[in-house]
């Protein structure tokens, strides 16, 4: 039961949260951070539970985006489209990931997956009219589930973060299973884990492949919210952005993506008053959680909750002392 206390509470708050921002401007952006939440699960599937650097998860929620984008507006029904934009990434990332993993070091792959979304992003460029060019696929139809259409950023909220408790609920079943053990393995010793017979490209292909489709189904989400998907919203500095919500959330947690993603989403919004010095703002904070918190904005938590944790024992055991101590001094004086 205590696992799933963090599964608990997120699910308390994102309950409560409409109701102060039912009619604020911030429910768009917590739409986002549902959405790059789900994309940043993926990431750490990869990172923080296989040890794996990958910085071309943009280019994966692109190809889920674009897919999905191209089938709806064409008329294709969205669970269709969806489910053909999680194949295709599936397949993609399996190929290219299935040589990638065998044959290169940790940091090549990290190098080849960044080629990998250059490479998507260049295609997204000169697609002409499949992919739109630089202004994108415009028009992408209301999200459509079993005949209802979502309206609104609070049915966009409902639906981002559903799909993003669900998925998190699947990486946390996964990291607890001999699977995440074995990938874990994998982080901590790649040399050992292959001399015990564990099959390591084997498994980092897996999990490649499933964090891709993490990536594919925040692209199709972000395609249909935004009614439009561009070049820019899924370049380069996107994967980075990625990797960053992993890490500063911290990583092989799960927890951490989400966390991490609304640090980076929101922050900008509350920092808005330093204006011209908000970038140099937002770093310094970010450079301060990662030093004093190697593990996180989940760390951070954890530490606070301990520290809480003490300070009440020590309490109640001076409550409890208390008493005792009044009775033998009573019994000095008698």
């Amino acid at each position: 039961m205590r696992r799933w206390l963090p599964l608990a509470v997120l699910g308390v708050i994102l309950a409560v949260a409409p109701l102060p921002l039912a009619d604020s401007y911030l429910l768009g952006y917590v739409v986002l951070v549902g959405i790059f939440a789900i994309a940043a699960m993926g990431v750490d599937l990869v990172l923080g539970y296989a040890g794996q650097i990958t910085l071309g998860h943009a280019g994966f929620m692109a190809i889920g985006g674009y897919t999905t984008a191209i089938l709806t507006v064409k008329g294709v029904p969205t669970l269709a489209a969806f489910i053909a934009a999680c194949v295709l990434t599936a397949i993609i990332a399996y190929l290219v990931g299935a040589p990638l993993m065998g044959a290169l070091t940790h940091f090549h792959v990290a190098i080849a997956t960044l080629a990998l979304g250059v490479l998507i992003y260049s295609f997204l460029l000169v697609g002409g009219d499949l992919t739109g060019g630089f202004t994108g696929i415009q028009g992408v139809p209301t999200l459509s589930l079993g005949g209802l259409q979502v309206k609104g950023d609070l049915g966009y909220y409902a639906v981002a973060w559903a799909v993003a408790l669900i998925l998190y609920v699947v990486a946390r079943n996964i990291g607890d299973s001999q699977v995440g053990r074995i990938l874990r393995a994998i982080e901590s010793d790649e040399l050992a884990a292959q001399t015990s017979g564990i099959s390591v490209a084997s498994y980092k292909v897996r999990v490649l492949v499933l964090s891709a489709v993490y990536a594919s189904i925040a692209g199709s989400l972000l395609a249909h919210y935004m009614k439009y998907i561009s070049p820019t919203q899924v370049d380069v500095l996107t994967s980075f952005d990625l990797v960053t919500m992993t890490i500063l959330g911290g990583k092989g947690t799960v927890l951490g993506g989400i966390l991490g993603a609304a640090f980076l989403k929101l922050l900008p919004q509350f920092t808005e008053f330093f204006k011209d010095y908000r970038l140099l703002v937002n770093g310094f904070i970010v450079l301060i959680v990662l030093l004093f918190f190697p593990r996180g904005i989940v760390g951070a938590v954890e530490a606070l909750v301990g520290f809480s944790r003490r300070v009440a024992r020590l309490i109640v055991g001076r409550f409890r002392e208390s008493p005792a101590t009044m009775a033998g001094l009573a019994e000095e004086q008698e």
